[in-house]
């Protein structure tokens, strides 16, 4: 459990350093693979889902990048 406090501490101290564009490239991450999950439920809506998953991994790349290796650079 300590392992666990650990991480989400890491975490939240990582969160702190974004910025307001940081705070919504996360967002935009989080709500195109919550889309994702919900164009597989409607048939329609399926032509888009490459274009989701685009969103999805260019956002959480960036993400990646932004907290393992954005202070290294500065």
């Amino acid at each position: 459990m300590d392992a666990v406090q650990r991480v989400i501490d890491w975490g939240m101290e990582r969160f702190r350093g974004f910025s307001v564009r940081d705070v919504a490239i996360f967002k935009t991450c989080l709500l195109s693979i919550g889309t994702l999950l919900g164009v597989y439920f409607v048939k329609p809506l399926k032509k888009l889902a490459p274009v989701i998953w685009l969103v999805a991994i260019a956002s959480y790349a960036y993400l990646i990048w932004r907290m393992f290796f954005a202070d290294e650079q500065q």
